[in-house]
């Protein structure tokens, strides 16, 4: 009789310990998804995306995938800024919230770095000389003629 007396509470205490382990859901975090696109509308592979908490200071770095997504899954609730870099275009930022037990959705398209427009705009001009001026700088009163 005492050994049904001590399985019955051990089965109580296993029930007990297992309900009573939080589920992700229940977890005071939130997340952040997204997608990372051109002016086109293309996907942008491989580009870095950095989750910055405003209150905190808290980072999280993730790299866009062969489809542009990229995933914060647990991060605190708050306020966030959203850098992307990619090379060729301009490192944008978006802030979003995020709250306890949702993931917020963040799609970032990127516009093209005119800086980098203007270099490869170079690149392809013709093989002729430029025109250099010999310029003087204005005399000075004191300098003679």
């Amino acid at each position: 009789m005492p050994t049904s007396y001590l399985r019955a509470a051990l089965l109580v205490c296993c029930l007990f310990w297992a309900g009573s382990e939080p589920t992700l859901a229940q977890l005071p975090h939130g997340g952040i998804a997204g997608t990372v696109s051109d002016p086109s509308g293309a996907v942008v592979a491989n580009a870095q995306v950095t989750a910055r908490s405003v209150a905190t200071g808290l980072e999280r770095s993730a790299e866009t995938d062969e489809w542009g997504s990229f995933l914060f899954a647990v991060l605190p609730p708050g306020v966030y800024e959203l850098r992307v870099s990619a090379e060729g275009f301009q490192d944008p930022r978006k802030r979003v919230v995020v709250q306890t037990g949702a993931t917020t959705r963040a799609d970032i398209q990127l516009t093209v770095d005119f800086l980098e427009q203007v270099v490869e705009a170079l690149d392809v001009l013709p093989d002729q000389p430029f025109r250099r001026s010999q310029a003087r700088p204005p005399r000075s009163p004191r300098e003679p003629r």
